[in-house]
C-alpha cells in the first residue's frame, strides 16, 4: 500500500496506527471546515482528496479520483492554490508512487499539505473564502 497508512512509517506497529488515526481525524476536520466555509465544488474536491488519503485500499489507479478534485481547486481565484493543484496533476508525483521507498511518501505528504493549506485559507478568509466561493455557472439555466 502506498497511501496514508504507509505514510508515517513502513513498520506495522501501534505507533503507526496512532499516527494513522491522528492524520485521518485531521483530514476529516479539514474537510468539515472547508465544506462549511466554501462552495460545494471546493468542499467536494477536498473530500475527494481526503478520501484518497484515508482509504485503506488506495492504489495508483485510485489517484484518478484526484483529477477532478485538483481541476476544481486549480479553477479558484487564489494563485498559490492554482499553482499547487496544477503541479499535483503532473505525472512525476505518481511516478514516485511506483518507485516506492521514501519517494512514495511525497504525494501523500503533498496532498496532506494541500488539504491543510485550503483549510487554512478557508479559516483565514472568514466565513466565505473569496477565492474559494461559489462561482457563477458557465451555462445559464434560464
Amino acid at each position: 500500500h502506498r497511501d496514508l497508512h504507509s505514510f508515517p512509517t513502513r513498520r506495522s506497529s501501534d505507533l503507526c496506527t496512532v499516527w494513522e488515526w491522528i492524520i485521518a481525524l485531521a483530514c476529516v476536520a479539514m474537510v468539515w471546515v472547508v465544506a462549511r466555509r466554501t462552495s460545494l465544488q471546493i468542499g467536494m474536491a477536498v473530500a475527494l482528496v481526503a478520501g484518497v488519503l484515508i482509504s485503506v485500499h488506495s492504489y495508483l489507479a485510485d489517484c484518478t479520483l484526484l483529477v477532478p478534485a485538483l481541476l476544481l481547486l486549480a479553477g479558484t481565484d487564489i494563485g498559490w492554490l492554482r499553482l499547487a493543484a496544477t503541479s499535483l496533476l503532473l505525472p512525476i508525483w505518481y511516478l514516485t508512487l511506483i518507485m516506492g521507498g521514501w519517494s512514495s511518501r511525497l504525494l501523500p505528504a503533498a496532498l496532506l499539505g494541500l488539504l491543510a493549506a485550503v483549510a487554512w485559507e478557508a479559516v483565514r478568509s472568514g466565513c466565505k473564502a473569496p477565492g474559494l466561493a461559489a462561482s457563477e455557472p458557465a451555462i445559464s439555466t434560464s
